[in-house]
């Protein structure tokens, strides 16, 4: 994953839209964020996530009060890339009525490409598309990519379940375990269904044994045998039919064209008559043009009849026409008087009420601007009326707040005046802190006596090994002697502890002086040293909560010189014992070896005991000295710091009251300039008023003058009016006298094309009478009575042809129909017909046949039953086959399922890759700590630290200081950083927020040579911090600047180094 660019706005401390280019700010692998605490460097990631799960780690709820308190909007837009595929992810919200929670408006996730694609455009469906794209669901990213502040370790101490859970995602290890779970179920059950179906099919497949085939086969042969008999027997009985049905055949012709020839017979009378049209038919085909003539002749004269019929009707309507159009002339010239008036009376007054109209509109237009203006002087005014309420209403406070402020100044004037006696206290607390130094010294220098004791011991015991070969006794003297020397040293530095214990007698006393300082204090009252009137930790008065100091330290004193004289009572028994030593070694010289050899070992038991007294005196010095560390030294470092604060109070206050001095100043300033101002704004007002009054009388006397002219309405209406009627006018004159002129123009028309029509009736009548006289002539010698006859005589040519062709076929017919009954006669009497015998043999026939389909069709029958068995048995064989099959999966498949149950296999890829991730983040955290720390996991997977430096013991990371737990944690980041896969992709980034002010700077400086490292490995890493001497190692960084006090929100400015 690789993030390419963030927007956000209104979230927590950011009002304005911030728009950050992360490839640019992290294109050299490592950035750091930067800005004062508080100032909203944390937030940035808070956008990255909210963006992706809309949710933000350290908000309840996950959104309940992360908007921006002065807006009602909250955008945020991120845009990254897995893999060669970018997207875009984008929210919005707005607030709710409760201000602290806030409802989502937009979301949608959007894959950028050519053509941009929505996977997803509601809140939840982009929370889930997300967790399925990353492979991560919220509080994993937050664990292992964006680390928010006191987080960091949240890895390191998860328990084993947890830490499995979330590897399982970040590894996208689920595929090894409930989806290879669900599938290994699923597979065992499709084999078992398998398994239980194959059995049902092979129970259907029915009995199939080779008993059964054998006797389908016996059957089968038997059909196959009667078969061939009846086949036999039916070709007989084929051969004789086939002889019968020629004799049929002859007889059943001769029968069919004895009734062919009796038909024709009937047909003869029609034929004759057919055959007298068709020479009727012939002797009128000369005529057919003559009579088409006349025909037309006639038809062209009823129509010229029909047009005159026309012409004169329409003469009777244009006569009505013209009388019409004469009336409608003469109302024409009456409105062209009526236009003339209207153009020499009315136009002229348009001009004059359209100056009117005008002088009107400017006067409205300039009533509108006055009013306008005072409307707007209105709201000024009330604004600065309301804006010099606010400020008297401030200057009162500020003037009551500079009363109260000088009272406190006064206060804590009169506490600064204690200063003195602080410091007195202060100094007793350093000379105590001294003479504690001075403790502490000879707390050493008794720790290098103690180192050099044990130097002497062990010479002791080398000089007594030496001494039981040669002269024991004078070396052992030796050492007793030093010893003793040693034990006078003891009591010179107890007698040296006593003179410090008198010391601090006095310092006691001086101490002493914060409890009594604080035994005076009262709540509400103002404290003399910080002028607080609250008083949450006040130091403790000596008396009231032990013995008096002065008593106690005596005390102490007393017990000390008890101690010390207990300790030379004791040097004294010592140098008794070692007189008496002194003198037993004289008496072992006068024995033999072996008696002296005795000797030698009391002497060993006398120096164990004394051993065993000088730890004892080290333990009561060590108590004694102990008693006076725990001195009390709080009170006076709590008067310190109050003093401190309250010279810093008191300036603050000082500076407080100059600042608001010169605020109240300003604020009478401009009291005295709003009040002029609206003094100014209502003498605008009224003189505006009385304006607007002058041009409403003004436009009043215009408006009579306009009605006066033209009536109630406007200038351009009663134009438009005019202008109408003139034209419509104008229209009805010109439209009366073309009527007038086209009406007697048709009459003309009209009255030639009569004239034309009658002449041509009365020609067309004599040509007709001329030719039907004419075909009368002819008639009569072509044997015809009239004009009727010759036209019932005319057939069409092609009716004629298909008369000749019927009367052709006839007789070919009737020809045909005599010589094949001739030929017929002869053949029947050479083969004769028997009607009986026919019907007989044609009745065997057809039943051998029937029975013969009937033996095969059961031989069929047995022979798709014998195939239908043999692939029943070879089905049945295969089945059971692959059902042993299936079992041997089943049973592999059960095992496997036992090996996944309660999620084991992922448990173990899981711990696989922790133990892949332990080595690489103990390298790194070696490369942290100087090769100090190592990294390791014990057989329950918890997280093991080894302190090379202390002989590589082992300590669970719970208890491990800050500094090692920020260290160990880091080390485990970069581990897991290198090794997540989303989706198959590689991590490209992760954020650390916080954690290096734990560290000093020599491990400062190896974290960022660490981190610097990461260039290399192609991952971009963002640090968020406000330690300083980061800023200067990196290469770029983003510096956050705070709020504002007036609502100007955080800003992000991206920098180089």
């Amino acid at each position: 994953m690789k993030p390419i660019k963030l927007k956000f706005a209104g979230l927590q401390s950011y009002r304005e839209e911030q728009e950050i280019d992360l490839l640019e700010v992290g294109a050299l692998g490592i950035f750091g964020i930067f800005g004062p605490t508080g100032a909203g460097k944390s937030t940035i990631l808070d956008a990255i996530t909210l963006a992706l799960y809309g949710n933000v780690e350290r908000a309840p709820n996950g959104i309940r009060g992360i908007m921006n308190h002065f807006t009602d909007l909250l955008y945020v837009s991120f845009e990254f890339a897995l893999g060669e595929k970018q997207y875009l992810v984008e929210r919005s919200y707005k607030r709710n009525k409760r201000e602290d929670t806030i409802t989502n408006k937009v979301s949608r996730l959007i894959k950028v490409q050519e053509e941009k694609e929505i996977l997803a455009d509601k809140a939840n469906e982009v929370t889930e598309t997300i967790e399925s794209l990353l492979g991560m669901k919220f509080r994993d990213f937050t664990r292992a990519v964006i680390i928010p502040q006191n987080k960091f370790d949240q890895f390191l101490k998860l328990t084993e379940k947890d830490r499995t859970e979330m590897l399982e995602k970040i590894f996208c290890l689920e595929e090894y375990g409930e989806r290879l779970t669900e599938k290994v179920k699923k597979l065992e059950k499709d084999l078992e269904s398998k398994y239980e179906g194959n059995k049902s099919r092979m129970a259907e497949l029915g009995d199939a044994s080779q008993e059964t085939i054998q006797q389908v086969e016996e059957q089968l042969k038997d059909k196959r045998r009667i078969a061939a008999e009846k086949a036999k027997e039916g070709k007989q009985l084929e051969k004789q039919l086939k002889k019968l049905e020629i004799a049929a055949g002859i007889h059943q012709e001769m029968v069919d064209r004895q009734q062919e020839k009796e038909k024709l017979q009937q047909q003869r009378t029609e034929i004759e008559k057919q055959q007298q049209q068709l020479r009727l038919a012939k002797k009128a085909e000369g005529f057919e043009d003559t009579l088409e003539q006349l025909k037309k002749l006639k038809q062209e004269m009823q129509e010229k009849k029909t047009e005159l019929k026309a012409e004169e009707k329409a003469e009777a309507n244009i006569d009505e026409a013209i009388k019409e159009a004469r009336v409608q002339l003469e109302n024409s010239k009456e409105k062209q008087q009526l236009v003339n008036r209207l153009k020499e009376e009315e136009l002229p007054k348009l001009p004059l009420a359209a100056n009117y109209e005008k002088q009107i509109e400017e006067l409205q237009g300039e009533t509108k601007e006055l009013t306008k203006e005072i409307n707007e002087k209105k709201k000024k005014f009330v604004m600065l009326e309301k804006e010099h309420k606010e400020n008297n209403k401030i200057l009162e406070n500020e003037k009551k707040a500079i009363l109260e402020l000088r009272k406190t100044k006064k206060r804590m004037n009169n506490i600064l005046l204690c200063r003195e006696e602080v410091e007195n206290a202060i100094a007793s607390l350093q000379r105590l802190e001294v003479e504690e130094k001075q403790e502490k010294d000879a707390s050493h220098e008794l720790q290098k006596k103690e180192k050099e004791q044990k130097k002497e011991e062990e010479a002791l015991r080398i000089l007594l090994k030496k001494y039981i070969h040669d002269t024991m006794l004078d070396t052992e003297k030796a050492s007793l002697q030093q010893l003793v020397g040693y034990a006078e040293g003891i009591v010179k530095e107890v007698e040296e502890k006593q003179t410090i214990a008198e010391e601090m007698v006095t310092t006691a006393i001086e101490k002493n002086m914060a409890g009594e300082l604080s035994s005076k204090l009262k709540e509400g009252e103002p404290c003399q040293v910080c002028g607080s009137t609250h008083h949450p930790k006040p130091a403790i008065a000596e008396e009231e909560t032990e013995k008096d100091p002065l008593q106690r330290a005596k005390e102490k004193l007393q017990t000390i010189k008890k101690e010390a004289k207990e300790i030379r009572q004791w040097l004294q028994q010592v140098n008794i014992q070692y007189t008496t030593e002194k003198n037993i070694m004289k008496e072992i010289q006068s024995f033999y070896k072996d008696r002296w050899m005795k000797k030698v070992a009391d002497l060993q038991k006398i120096k164990a005991d004394f051993e065993s007294a000088l730890v004892l005196l080290q333990e009561k010095i060590n108590q004694i000295t102990a008693n006076y560390k725990v001195t009390d030294r709080n009170t006076v470092k709590t008067l310190k710091e109050h003093l401190r604060e309250a010279e810093e109070a008191y300036q603050k206050v000082t500076e407080e009251i100059e600042s608001k001095e010169d605020a109240v100043k300003d604020l009478e300033k401009k009291i005295h300039g709003l009040k002029e101002e609206c003094n100014h704004l209502e003498t605008n007002v009224k003189i505006s008023l009385e304006n607007i009054e002058k041009n409403n009388k003004k436009a009043q006397q215009l408006k009579e003058n306009i009605e006066s002219l033209i009536g109630n309405t406007t200038v351009a209406v009663y134009e438009e009016q005019i202008k109408t009627r003139i034209t419509e006018l104008e229209k009805q004159i010109r439209t009366a006298e073309e009527i007038w002129e086209s009406t007697n123009k048709r009459k003309q028309e009209i009255q030639q094309r009569l004239a034309i029509l009658k002449s041509s009736i009365e020609n067309s009548i004599k040509h007709l009478e001329t030719m039907e006289n004419h075909l009368k002539d002819r008639l009569a010698n072509a044997g015809f009575s009239d004009i009727v006859q010759l036209e019932n005589a005319l057939i069409e040519k092609e009716k004629q042809e298909a008369m000749e062709e019927k009367i052709n076929n006839y007789e070919k017919a009737w020809d045909f129909t005599l010589k094949s009954l001739e030929t017929l006669e002869k053949k029947a009497e050479e083969n004769p017909f028997d009607k009986g015998l026919f019907e007989g043999t044609k009745e065997l026939n057809d039943k051998n046949s029937e029975e013969y389909e009937r033996i095969v069709k059961e031989e069929g029958g047995l022979q798709k039953n014998l195939e239908d068995l043999k692939e029943k048995q070879k089905r049945w064989k295969e089945l059971q086959e692959v059902n042993k099959q299936i079992g041997e999966k089943i049973d592999l498949v059960t095992t496997l399922f036992n090996l996944l149950k309660r999620k084991r296999f992922v448990k173990f890829l899981a711990e696989e890759h922790m133990r892949d991730m332990a080595v690489e983040a103990s390298i790194k955290l070696g490369e942290l700590t100087g090769q100090r720390y190592r990294l390791e996991l014990d057989d329950k997977g918890n997280f093991i630290m080894r302190d090379d430096y202390s002989g590589g013991e082992g300590r669970l990371v719970t208890s491990l200081s800050g500094g090692e737990t920020f260290l160990t944690s880091l080390a485990l980041a970069l581990a897991l950083s290198s090794k997540i896969q989303l989706k198959g992709e590689l991590l490209g980034f992760f954020f650390l927020d916080e954690g290096f002010g734990t560290l000093d700077n020599e491990k400062l400086e190896l974290v960022m040579n660490t981190l610097e490292k990461l260039r290399k490995d192609q991952r971009m890493v963002g640090i968020i911090s406000h330690v300083g001497e980061l800023k200067n190692r990196m290469p770029r960084y983003m510096e956050v600047t705070a709020a504002q006090q007036n609502g100007a929100g955080s800003k992000v400015v991206v920098k180089h180094n």
